[in-house]
């Protein structure tokens, strides 16, 4: 145990915490700028994000963009997490946005077959979604750092399928 207390003190020191940071901010801003009902900002959370991961593709993206295409759909679990609702309460949000980054980045499978596309666009996106609800439940089980580490770790498992 004093190993895990030791690392999670160095990488508060190295600024770890900056992922929070930019939560919070976001949450600050929504506050503020949005006062709308909470299902129509966090659906428009979601298709920001979407368009985020589609435009930082590097077929024709920017690249850059995909460090911050995430922060939405943190925000979303964030808030979802904080208030103690089911995590499937986010689902839908976070299925939309994957549903989006699919559409519009590999949208060319449809020169191949219709339903070939459709089937991959949507279940590619609900793959990806779960990958995120289980990141949801180490986070809620395990704690920030143990639930960002796992995601990193789910995603790169489902990428390496």
């Amino acid at each position: 145990m004093p190993n895990i207390l030791r690392s999670n003190e160095i990488l508060d020191q190295i600024g770890f915490d900056s992922l929070e940071l930019y939560v919070q901010l976001l949450s600050l801003i929504s506050y503020f700028i949005f006062p709308m009902r909470k299902k129509l900002f966090y659906l428009l959370l979601s298709i920001i994000s979407g368009l985020l991961l589609a435009a930082s593709w590097p077929a024709r993206g920017i690249s850059p963009f995909i460090f911050i295409a995430f922060i939405p759909l943190l925000y979303i679990t964030d808030q979802v997490l904080n208030k103690k609702f089911p995590a499937l309460k986010a689902w839908p949000y976070l299925y939309l946005a994957f549903v989006l980054w699919n559409l519009l980045t590999t949208y060319w499978i449809v020169y191949a077959s219709l339903p070939g596309a459709i089937v991959a666009i949507f279940l590619n996106a609900w793959i990806m979604s779960w990958i995120w609800m289980m990141f949801m439940r180490t986070k809620k089980v395990f704690g920030s750092f143990r639930g960002y580490v796992g995601l990193i770790l789910f995603w790169i498992a489902y990428e390496y399928l």
